[in-house]
């Protein structure tokens, strides 16, 4: 039962890296003097970057 919840785990963690880096190469395809705000944070952890960059999008909306 622990290998499959493993499993499952790396998969998931596996597709969400792909999301992300989807996310990453779209956000640097559409770089605006909004988005310009954020590139401060690319040299932090990837995932808190992205964090900032969900939370623009969700004030953008």
């Amino acid at each position: 039962m622990k290998k499959k919840i493993n499993k499952i785990r790396t998969y998931f963690r596996r597709e969400m890296k792909k999301c992300l880096a989807k996310l990453f190469c779209v956000r640097l395809r559409t770089l605006n003097v909004q988005d310009q705000v954020l590139m401060p944070f690319t040299s932090l952890h990837f995932g808190t970057m992205t964090y900032y960059y969900v939370q623009q999008k969700v004030k953008e909306n």
